[in-house]
């Protein structure tokens, strides 16, 4: 499960920082801008990679009650 979350995490970072650049690319033409889509893919899979780790600590310590 490390491996997985994270190959998540990286994967995450590496499409927000596509984005940032397809941004900066496309801000310079005038092309259609696209540099929402690895954006938005990126911060999914970095909140996915959030969830993995907050359920495994929650597996592996319990629920914290408040």
């Amino acid at each position: 499960m490390e491996t997985i979350s994270k190959a998540i995490a990286a994967v995450g970072v590496i499409a927000v920082l596509l984005g940032v650049a397809m941004a900066y690319i496309e801000r310079h033409n005038d092309d259609l801008n696209l540099a929402f889509i690895p954006l938005i893919l990126g911060f999914v899979a970095i909140f996915v990679f959030f969830f993995l780790i907050e359920k495994r600590g929650n597996d592996r310590y319990g629920k914290i009650k408040e």
